[in-house]
């Protein structure tokens, strides 16, 4: 499955309810989910999956207003990040989804008119899965008039 802040991958969290909430508002078309996904990160910093889909909203990074101040880019460099797991992810994929988190903050923050980092996220749960996942990937770097995939981070398994 691939998500952009339209599914919540990683269910056993500390801020999960914040976290189905922020789907719920995201599904809705409605804007508070961008101040949900916020607190879900607030609540749990250590949820790279909260951290990412919050960081993707066009917004400065600001606690007083998280949600107020837009960033005016004209363009994404969108990269998927592969996770493993079923109802919660593995301890590996959490690792790899705090880095990105933090790269993504730090590649945004150091140039916020520029083209901005935009993560999304792809769930793998067995083999099968990971066929669909690829077809969407692929999908998604052919939408003509939108920016299109740049990159794919997949942990190796072994």
């Amino acid at each position: 499955m691939l998500c952009d802040r339209n599914c919540v991958i990683d269910k056993k969290t500390l801020n999960s309810k914040l976290k189905d909430e922020a789907h719920s508002l995201q599904l809705q078309g409605n804007n508070d989910a961008c101040e949900y996904w916020y607190w879900a990160s607030k609540e749990d910093p250590a949820d790279g999956e909260a951290r990412i889909a919050y960081q993707n909203y066009p917004f400065q990074l600001n606690s007083q207003n998280p949600c107020s101040i837009p960033i005016h880019s004209s363009s994404y460099i969108n990269l998927v990040t592969v996770t493993h797991g079923n109802d919660g992810l593995d301890s590996s994929s959490r690792a790899i989804l705090q880095g990105v988190a933090l790269r993504q903050q730090e590649f945004n923050g150091a140039q916020p008119n520029e083209p901005l980092l935009h993560i999304l996220l792809a769930k793998v749960t067995n083999s099968s899965d990971q066929d669909n996942v690829a077809k969407q990937i692929i999908a998604a770097t052919q939408v003509k008039g939108q920016d299109s995939v740049a990159g794919v981070i997949v942990p190796l398994l072994g």
